[in-house]
């Protein structure tokens, strides 16, 4: 009688849900190495968009500046200035963007484009990068032509 009555009453018992914890368990820690990787490529890639759109609205800028003042992208290793008129390191900053989660930035130092035209004053190259296990390349061409390279 005791056997139906328990059986009746429904529920789990804590070995059951012993169990059931375990294995949530078990699946986290086996799964939470490739979340961190999949997060860190996550954020190579969009900070590799968005320095790239940030260039090339820089370049805009320039294009479309009154009295055909200079725009430019000064790269430090955690984050890139924007900045307009004067040269690299001298101009008025319009932004700083700050890189998030450990990516970084190597290469040239500065990128400046002429007033009026948007041409870079020299052909570029950065890389960013999160670790040493994945890059991007981010080449600005003498013509002016901005492409992330993979």
């Amino acid at each position: 009688m005791k056997i139906i009555a328990m059986k009746e009453r429904g529920g789990f018992t804590v070995i059951e849900l012993l169990i059931v914890i375990s294995l949530i368990t078990l699946f986290s820690f086996l799964t939470a190495p490739f979340s961190i990787e999949f997060y860190r490529e996550q954020t190579l890639d969009e900070e590799a968009q968005f320095l790239a759109n940030n260039l090339k609205n820089t370049q805009s800028h320039a294009m479309a500046g009154k009295d055909d003042i200079a725009w430019g992208v000064e790269f430090l290793s955690e984050k890139y200035i924007i900045f307009k008129g004067g040269s690299c390191g001298e101009g008025t900053t319009h932004r700083t963007v700050n890189l998030r989660g450990g990516v970084e930035l190597e290469g040239d130092s500065c990128v400046l484009f002429k007033g009026g035209t948007g041409v870079p004053n020299n052909s570029a190259e950065v890389t960013i990068k999160h670790g040493e296990e994945r890059s991007y390349i981010i080449n600005i061409t003498e013509g002016g032509a901005i492409s992330i390279v993979r």
